[in-house]
């Protein structure tokens, strides 16, 4: 561990205080939040640990959610060989709570700092809505205090939602940005169109209450920041592939589209995060970024045999000199042998889970190691290629071109002759839809049906087994990345998927301190060579794309 000399830690705007700790955690899908320990009083010659209430101890409710304070840590570490390394890690958060506790002989105080980015868990997608079964209002999509003033429809957030879509959908986008989009334009629909909607409902009690709450200048600049860090969304990573192929336009895809927004919470983070889920992929925050990545890769890593003493200097890898210990338990198997992609489909309100019903939508994967005696076959009932789901029924974007199809004649249309508009357009384009199906089905989704069952499948067998790495402070491993540890002994790699990172200093006066980063992963799986794929064909993520992704985080958290 680095001696205290060897850490710096700064923690700035905290008045009133004397940092003497953190603990920074980076997770999957979470904001990341930052444990500040302090002792009550400004820095002294050594560190205060007790003095006169001051700053954020004696109103914390005035310094939350204000000026960002800015996590600042270097450490320096020396390695058995004589290499001297020095990381840094700088990260902004905002003061969301203060903690006290004493006990006989201990007192310990507390600051708790946010990403920024959680100001997305308390924007509504749509509007404020009341349930009396629910703590919280935002919960429920159904049920609401608005009726439009335009059409009396009780369930009137599926016409404000219907209003985001119209405004928001391009038929040349991939589900993935068009969704982003959607978010995005339901914020700005509540910076001024939402008064549309209030209805009979507009004046209650002659207060005009949701008026004045959409109003407030609050809720007009938390609106504002939601939609700047909606921008920030980097998908570069899960930008190819079939989803990068495929449009919204096609008729599975708005459907499923619309499906599983009106399915999700009205907490605009939360109705994201379970739309991305659906794509099978997660979000990953880092200080001014935020990625998405596929939840849970496999990607094959880059496996060598490193020198006695020597350290890794790649993110996500650990040789024996750079970690203290390391766990990890293999209790997860699963007794399977196989995956099946079934369709689970919409149809006239119903829900039709039946394989044959569009065969091009089902694939499998059976697993090459005959040694195992695994006999079970797990069935994915949900998966997003249910987006390529079509029928031969007119589309409306084709409108433009049937009329001018009909307009010519035998040549190119379905009639022998001139035709009158609409009447009947349908039939006339049932042959392009099934082409176009076909070719949607042939280039886009056959290809790579099989991977996406094999990921699933190790998914499924390799979830379960977890572990965590305690190594000196090291600020670039990244979370939601692939990572391998090295175990000299007996010369296997350990491979695994990292769930979350979390970064400890301690500077305790008078003359004690230490760093370190705990890394907690799963989907582990151990030899020589491990298993995985060099390609997830759905997202178009590859060992390329992670390493940029790894890359970029590093540097949106200024570890150098």
């Amino acid at each position: 561990m680095p001696k205290q000399s060897d850490v710096t830690l700064s923690v700035s705007p905290l008045p009133g205080v004397t940092p003497i700790g953190v603990s920074l955690n980076f997770s999957v899908g979470a904001i990341p939040v930052c444990a500040v320990d302090f002792a009550p009083a400004y820095p002294g010659q050594p560190a205060k640990i007790s003095g006169t209430a001051a700053g954020i101890l004696t109103n914390p409710d005035q310094f939350k959610r204000q000026t960002p304070i800015e996590v600042s840590i270097s450490v320096k570490t020396t390695s058995g060989a004589g290499q001297t390394t020095t990381h840094r890690l700088n990260w902004e958060g905002l003061l969301d709570g203060v903690s006290l506790s004493n006990n006989v002989g201990s007192n310990t105080y507390q600051a708790v700092l946010k990403g920024k980015a959680q100001t997305l868990l308390e924007l509504t997608t749509l509007t404020p809505g009341l349930t009396p079964t629910s703590v919280n209002i935002y919960k429920n999509p159904f049920f609401s205090l608005l009726v439009s003033s335009d059409d009396k429809d009780p369930n009137v957030e599926k016409a404000w939602a219907s209003l985001g879509f119209s405004g928001a959908l391009k038929f040349e986008e991939s589900p993935l940005k068009f969704y982003l989009k959607l978010m995005e334009h339901l914020l700005k629909l509540q910076q001024g169109g939402f008064s549309n909607y209030l209805g009979d409902q507009q004046s209650v009690m002659s207060t005009k209450a949701l008026e004045k709450i959409y109003n407030e200048q609050r809720y007009s600049k938390a609106i504002q920041t939601g939609i700047e860090l909606l921008k920030k969304i980097d998908t570069s990573a899960v930008d190819g592939g079939s989803l990068g192929s495929m449009t919204t336009s096609y008729q599975g895809a708005s459907a499923k589209i619309k499906e599983y927004f009106f399915r999700g919470s009205n907490v605009l983070l939360e109705n994201l995060m379970n739309f991305l889920s659906f794509l099978g992929c997660t979000l990953v925050f880092g200080n001014n970024k935020i990625f998405v990545v596929p939840e849970r890769s496999f990607i094959l890593q880059t496996h060598e045999v490193p020198g006695i003493k020597s350290q890794s200097d790649r993110p996500n890898v650990a040789y024996p000199a750079d970690y203290n210990g390391y766990s990890y338990t293999d209790n997860g198997y699963r007794d399977i042998y196989a995956v099946i992609l079934a369709n689970k489909l919409p149809l006239n309100g119903s829900e039709y889970i039946n394989l044959p019903h569009d065969p091009g939508l089902v694939g499998y994967y059976k697993d090459k190691n005959e040694l195992t005696k695994a006999s079970g076959v797990l069935v994915v009932q949900e998966h997003p290629f249910s987006l390529f789901y079509s029928t031969t029924h007119n589309n409306p974007r084709d409108s433009h071109e049937l009329k001018q199809k009909a307009d010519q004649g035998k040549e190119t249309s379905y009639y022998d002759k001139p035709h009158k508009w609409r009447g009947n357009e349908e039939q006339e384009n049932q042959q392009k839809r099934a082409e176009e199906k076909q070719k949607n089905y042939t280039q886009i989704v056959s290809p790579v049906l099989e991977n996406y069952a094999q990921i699933k499948f190790y998914q499924a067998r390799y979830g379960d087994r977890k572990g965590s790495i305690t190594l000196s402070f090291n600020p670039n491993w990244v979370p939601g990345a692939s990572g391998t540890l090295f175990v000299r002994e007996t010369k296997f790699n350990l491979d695994f998927w990292v769930e979350s990172v979390t970064h400890r200093v301690d500077m305790t006066p008078p003359a004690g301190g230490s760093a370190m980063t705990i890394v907690n992963f799963c989907c582990g799986r151990m030899g020589t060579s491990p298993v995985g794929v060099s390609e997830d064909g759905f997202t178009g993520y590859n060992k390329g794309k992670e390493s940029s992704f790894k890359t970029s985080f590093i540097q949106d958290i200024r570890a150098i």
